[in-house]
């Protein structure tokens, strides 16, 4: 069953990974589950336990935007949003809260002046490894990649992407 127009969802929560061939799968009893649903006039974050039978709503969070890409960084529990606008245009906005505050992406998430290019839209955002909390990659149309290393304050083109031939 495919989702309602324009709704987007984006799961986050508890995953063990593949079991090792030499121990048992461990059983998920305790974490509690995040749906982060992605919709064309906010984001709404249901929680859950592990059983998955009740669901809490919260929300709107960012609201007035239309959310095309949410991710709760599993390295700080941040809280990043990949949005859009008519009326204001794109943004990238981070939540250390849960959504109760949030700031924007700051410098850099844009083509330089008079290159003729512009980010149309911000369509995915990818945490790096644990062992750089702080760096974040933002994939834009047209096809661009960003990275940031200071949680999404500040972002810079990766060029050798882009410049390819």
């Amino acid at each position: 069953m495919a989702p309602a127009s324009g709704l987007k969802l984006f799961i986050c929560g508890a995953q063990a990974g593949p079991p090792k061939s030499h121990r048992r799968p461990r059983r998920v009893t305790s974490h509690t589950f995040r749906l982060l649903i992605g919709t064309r006039k906010a984001l709404f974050i249901c929680t859950s336990d592990f059983r998955r039978r009740t669901w809490k709503p919260a929300g709107p969070h960012f609201s007035r935007w239309e959310v095309n890409h949410a991710i709760q960084d599993p390295r700080t529990g941040r809280l990043c949003a990949a949005l859009n606008s008519t009326w204001l245009g794109n943004d990238l906005q981070t939540s250390d809260d849960g959504g109760k505050t949030r700031h924007s992406s700051g410098a850099g998430l844009s083509f330089p002046v008079g290159s003729g290019k512009k980010v149309e839209r911000i369509w995915q955002i990818s945490p790096d490894v644990a062992g750089r909390p702080e760096t974040l990659w933002c994939e834009t149309d047209p096809g661009t990649l960003f990275r940031s290393d200071d949680g999404g304050r500040n972002w810079l083109e990766v060029t050798v992407a882009t410049r390819q031939p």
